[in-house]
């Protein structure tokens, strides 16, 4: 399958925001807690006005597969992947991942 990398924009807010609160998204988070869309909100604005945290979106045929992001932090950058529960099991987060860091 083809994966096709963009940034972020704010028509995925509430997509993104679906995927961060489903059950087993949030048992492999560090965060396991669901997060409120307004506090969501508030972070996925800062990502998109940041300079040191980049979010890219992957899609298949259009369809949004998953978000990686990558934040910098004290010299570090920190890497998260959350797919679309849809295209779980599948195999895709290597291949994300790759056109990921290519596009950085």
């Amino acid at each position: 399958m083809n994966i096709v990398v963009r940034r972020v924009s704010d028509k995925d807010c509430s997509e993104i925001h679906e995927w961060r609160n489903d059950m087993v998204t949030r048992q492999m988070s560090l965060n396991s807690e669901i997060i409120n869309y307004e506090n969501h909100k508030a972070w996925f604005y800062d990502m998109l006005r940041s300079n040191t945290h980049v979010g890219l979106v992957g899609e298949i045929n259009s369809k949004k597969i998953g978000i990686v992001h990558f934040k910098e932090q004290n010299e570090q950058v920190f890497v998260s992947i959350n797919l679309n529960p849809s295209f779980r099991g599948v195999g895709l987060s290597s291949e994300l991942l790759a056109k990921s860091l290519k596009c950085i």
